[in-house]
């Protein structure tokens, strides 16, 4: 296969770039796979554009990509769920009796932002949900409540062991060229990198660190004395907040039902993980029934040998019919209800799909050929 050579750093390079001077990572993607279809067409502006929807279309159409595309959507979906129900606002009101400071907010948050392991996009917007009012309450910046968030999510999720970042590794190591000779399965080789991610460990423990000190710097020290005379967010300089989802309030709701759907969905992925292996082991020929996977394949090889995205996407699929009956026993949320809660939260994930989707895409256009074009 002829190689691009020097040219094929072009579309990621210029990705980067745009992303820190346009502070818009959505139009960097964008760009940057732009770039890289008008070299693979060599030049050629409308073939550029074909090779580009084709290269999404790629893209959404691998199973992988398509199961951890919905994943996250139906994640973006139980968050609304627990916004509408009131579930999210009735933790919130208890947690915000317990907590007076505003250490202790920062805190809980880190704490949350650390259960919270399946998915960085569902914990960004479940603890943010949550300790939004908490953290207002007690004067943290908005500033200081994004940089817990944001520096707690995406390193919980990468070590963790069972999350949505589990299928996306997988599926860079299982096409990586030579990996066959290491002998070893790609949720082997996740397990055992986990202790080399120092990046990741090193990040959770300095947001515990600069918490537990009161130690600030720079703009983020200037966002935390003005958040200490009310103004949490300085709108002059960084414009305003927008997108802000208020949690519906219900009187009926207890602190309970916000953690139901997280307890269950963390339980459901556990049981998912070896059932998954267990179920694509029957074959038909070595091994003709699930009972016989299940007493063939050890628990241990059950979860080394797992499709994580298959058992990611039964696990949420089964949490959100079980939150749904939950709510519905407990008086809080109606049939018709229940769409619009899930679209509600299906739609606060769109930007997010939307940066996976490219980001996807932007690998296969690193990938290419010129024979592609």
């Amino acid at each position: 296969m002829t190689s691009f050579g020097i040219w094929g750093i072009i579309p990621p390079l210029l990705t980067i770039i745009l992303a820190f001077v346009t502070k818009d990572v959505i139009v960097s993607l964008f760009l940057g796979i732009l770039s890289g279809t008008l070299i693979v067409a060599g030049g050629n502006p409308a073939l550029a554009v074909m090779n580009l929807t084709d290269a999404l279309a790629r893209s959404l159409a691998d199973g992988w990509n398509i199961r951890i595309f919905l994943f996250c959507a139906l994640l973006g979906g139980l968050v609304g769920m627990l916004s509408k129900t009131g579930a999210a606002g009735a933790f919130g009101r208890w947690a915000s009796s317990k907590l007076k400071t505003s250490k202790g907010s920062q805190i809980m948050s880190f704490i949350f932002g650390l259960i919270i392991f399946i998915d960085d996009y569902f914990n960004s917007l479940t603890v943010g949900t949550i300790m939004r009012p908490i953290c207002d309450k007690t004067k943290v910046s908005r500033a200081k409540l994004a940089y817990i968030l944001d520096s707690t999510a995406a390193p919980v999720c990468i070590i963790a062991p069972i999350s949505s970042w589990v299928v996306t590794v997988m599926s860079i190591v299982k096409g990586s060229e030579g990996f066959d000779a290491l002998g070893m399965t790609p949720f082997e080789f996740f397990i055992r990198s986990i202790p080399y991610n120092l990046y990741a460990i090193g990040t959770l423990v300095l947001v515990l660190a600069l918490i537990v000190t009161g130690r600030e710097f720079g703009p983020m020290k200037a966002s935390e004395e003005l958040a200490k005379t009310g103004k949490l967010h300085n709108e002059e300089k960084y414009g305003p907040v927008s997108g802000e989802v208020e949690n519906d309030v219900n009187d009926r709701a207890r602190p309970v039902d916000m953690l139901f759907p997280i307890l269950f969905l963390i339980a459901a992925a556990l049981v998912f993980f070896p059932v998954t292996t267990w179920k694509n082991s029957v074959d038909g020929k070595e091994i003709t029934s699930f009972a016989q996977a299940f007493h063939t394949i050890g628990l241990g090889d059950a979860f080394k040998d797992t499709d994580a995205s298959v058992a990611l996407f039964y696990a949420i699929i089964f949490t959100i019919a079980a939150t749904y009956i939950y709510y519905m026993a407990r008086g809080l949320m109606k049939l018709s209800t229940a769409g619009e809660a899930l679209r509600d939260g299906i739609k606060s994930m769109v930007p997010a799909l939307i940066i996976l989707a490219m980001a996807w895409t932007i690998g296969g256009i690193i990938k290419s050929s010129p024979a592609d074009g």
